[in-house]
């Protein structure tokens, strides 16, 4: 029997040694990024964005199984984007995309476990954190998918539009490289927005931001 899933999401300042274990070694996938292991053989992945995120979190058997760190990107100036391109860049991307930093949000950490990367579970994931995100008044996603594994091909199939004008960029340090989707959540594809849906339903008593929007099925 699959074990029932449990669906959170935790606000800024709070504890963050579990999903940082979990995201670490999710990445380390084996050895394939080896950075992500500590010397003394700990799973670590301590980004300084963690603390001012809100972190979607899905669990099984007590067991984080999928997070998804969600960065409004007005709240600090040390965004993933901004690190890896500047902040006039992105600055530049999302005026293309007609829109502002008050009305984006970062998606990013988005780690799933391997065992549950078949079907529609890591877009489970993306769906809860947009379900937040639009419940914090945020219209629009900014966020760098990897393109190896399939990360960026997914998102895009989701509906989110490539950044215009952006290619390619190399990460060394994950073994991949990464591609820039930009866009606004609500022209995401028709399977996507009633995941989108069915997340709020779900979390609604795990944020408060979500405790006003409409009934909707179970995630």
């Amino acid at each position: 029997m699959t074990p029932h899933l449990e669906w959170s999401v935790q606000a800024p300042g709070g504890p963050l040694d579990g999903i940082r274990t979990f995201r670490a070694r999710v990445l380390h996938d084996g050895g394939r990024r080896p950075t992500f292991r500590t010397a003394d053989g700990r799973f670590a992945d301590p980004d300084p964005i963690d603390e001012h995120a809100h972190h979607v979190v899905a669990s099984a058997d007590g067991r984080i199984v999928g997070t998804l760190r969600l960065l409004l990107l007005d709240a600090t100036d040390r965004a993933f984007c901004d690190r890896l391109l500047g902040r006039e860049r992105v600055d530049e991307i999302l005026a293309g995309a007609g829109t502002h930093r008050g009305a984006v949000w970062e998606g990013s950490g988005w780690a799933v476990d391997p065992r549950r990367r078949t079907g529609a579970f890591g877009a489970r994931v993306l769906a809860a954190g947009t379900a937040v995100a639009e419940a914090l008044g945020r219209t629009h996603l900014i966020g760098a998918a990897g393109v190896r594994f399939g990360q960026y091909l997914r998102v895009r199939q989701l509906g989110y539009p490539a950044a215009a004008g952006i290619g390619p960029v190399a990460l060394p340090r994950m073994a991949d490289e990464v591609r820039i989707v930009c866009g606004p959540s609500a022209t995401t594809t028709p399977a996507f927005r009633a995941l989108v849906a069915r997340a709020a339903a779900a979390l609604r008593g795990a944020s408060p931001q979500l405790a006003d929007r409409p009934e909707g099925h179970p995630i």
